[in-house]
């Protein structure tokens, strides 16, 4: 008899599958909690202190390094035109405008300092036109999570107002 018709390969037992899915489908909650356990342990020990992701750079915080003005925080916006984000630079001030859908515009983010300009990133075939260009701005936390939130269901546009 070779190995294929006794049912067994190499002298271990044949497992069960569909018993052990059986167990598994019972005990759901508990695998899943398990497994969020584990997740919570990971993330935990990524974070621990002497861990690369927990040590900051020479030089403190992000924001002391970006030179945000106090009272402002530093928020991301993808402009739509990749042209209009490359004629502002650190200190510039802008006036961030989304349109919606609809074809509706509104001044989302007025008197937003430019904090950086991210270098732009290209694909194998060079820059994405489609993708935007990432502009960290100063604004106000309020303003900062109503970008956060016009992001999600417009396109972002600078406005440079004159001075």
């Amino acid at each position: 008899m070779n190995e294929r018709t006794s049912g067994q390969t190499s002298g271990l037992p044949r497992v069960n599958w569909a018993v052990w899915r059986r167990r598994l489908r019972r005990r759901r909650r508990t695998v899943a909690a398990g497994l969020a356990f584990v997740a919570v342990l990971a993330a935990g020990s990524a974070l621990r202190p002497g861990s690369p992701a927990h040590d900051q750079p020479e030089g403190g915080s992000p924001a002391s390094r970006l030179e945000i003005p106090s009272g402002l925080v530093a928020a991301p916006v993808r402009v739509a035109e990749p042209s209009v984000a490359e004629l502002v630079g650190a200190g510039d001030v802008v006036d961030v405008v989304a349109a919606d859908p609809r074809g509706r515009t509104f001044v989302v983010a007025p008197g937003a300092i430019v904090v950086r300009q991210p270098p732009a990133t290209s694909g194998s075939f060079g820059p994405d036109p489609l993708a935007g260009v990432v502009l960290l701005v100063a604004v106000p936390e309020t303003t900062a999570l109503a970008l956060a939130g016009a992001t999600v269901t417009a396109q972002l546009s600078l406005v440079i107002p004159a001075e």
